[in-house]
């Protein structure tokens, strides 16, 4: 009896840990399909936030009152009959970041375009921007502080995004640069 007990007491311990590795392995499984789940969601509404930007080509650009560095009020009706290039900035975005000096480098061949640098940070934070990317004197950028309703409006869920503008206020094209050529190429038609 003592033999047929011991063996009782050896199977019910290795019984518990088969289950728990069984369930382990079963929670692994619901993980990474949670997990897919989740990406595949996030691939759609990036996908849905892609064309509702796209979306926007073609159509009257909407207007907008943004304040620039010194306090004063820019709207885009201002600049009725020139191209306009609109890009939206976080100061704190490595894309960002990365894309200021093709920025800078665009601003100094073309000054057939006015830029407008729409950016999440405060005018304290733009000033200091300006200084430390060195944008300073370039008379076709204006740098403003954006509200949640211009994001909304233009349907902008990252950043950097360039929304480019023909003299008519029509949007021509929308898309996202990093480098002298690729915003080269998105103004390209409005700029020659």
């Amino acid at each position: 009896m003592d033999q047929s007990n011991s063996n009782g007491q050896t199977f019910i311990p290795i019984m518990i840990i088969v289950l728990l590795v069984l369930q382990s392995i079963l929670l692994i499984f619901v993980l990474k399909d949670i997990r897919f789940i989740k990406q595949l969601t996030l691939l759609k509404s990036v996908s849905s936030q892609a064309e509702e930007v796209e979306s926007l080509i073609g159509t009257q650009a909407p207007d907008f009152g943004l304040n620039d560095i010194e306090g004063k009020e820019i709207s885009l009706s201002q600049y009725q009959g020139q191209p306009v290039l609109l890009v939206f900035s976080s100061h704190t975005c490595s894309a960002c970041q990365k894309m200021y000096p093709a920025l800078r480098e665009f601003l100094s061949k073309s000054n057939k375009i006015e830029v407008l640098l729409i950016s999440i940070s405060s005018r304290e934070e733009n000033l200091k921007f300006m200084d430390e990317y060195s944008f300073i004197g370039y008379k076709n950028l204006h740098i403003l502080s954006a509200t949640p309703e211009i994001f909304n409006k233009y349907s902008i869920s990252g950043t950097p995004t360039f929304v480019v503008i023909n003299k008519q206020g029509i949007i021509e094209k929308v898309g996202h640069a990093n480098t002298l050529d690729q915003i080269m190429e998105l103004t390209e038609t409005v700029t020659h």
